[in-house]
């Protein structure tokens, strides 16, 4: 089932010249996407900032969790996987 559908930008921008309003520039196309992605850009940065005050790592940038020195110590590489018995290789 197709729903009815019309532009909401034409519609905005049909209203701004009924109302002889363009030159307030209140209508830009998708300026919808533009504000969130402006929104969310600030949500980030507002993060960042509690968690330099609150003294907890982001993992944005040079901040980490441990301080050099700190942490597991490297054993070296993997050993190779032992390989089975001999007898485990014959079929029975």
């Amino acid at each position: 089932m197709v729903q009815p559908h019309f532009s909401g930008y034409r519609f905005a921008k049909l209203l701004e010249n009924v109302f002889d309003i363009s030159q307030y520039n209140l209508v830009t196309k998708d300026i919808a996407l533009v504000e969130q992605a402006e929104a969310q850009q600030l949500m980030q940065v507002l993060e960042e900032q509690t968690h330099q005050q609150a003294g907890t790592a982001t993992g944005i940038g040079d901040d980490h969790d441990l301080m050099p020195g700190q942490g597991p110590q490297s054993q070296g590489p993997i050993p190779p996987p032992i390989p089975p018995p001999n007898n485990a290789l014959r079929r029975q």
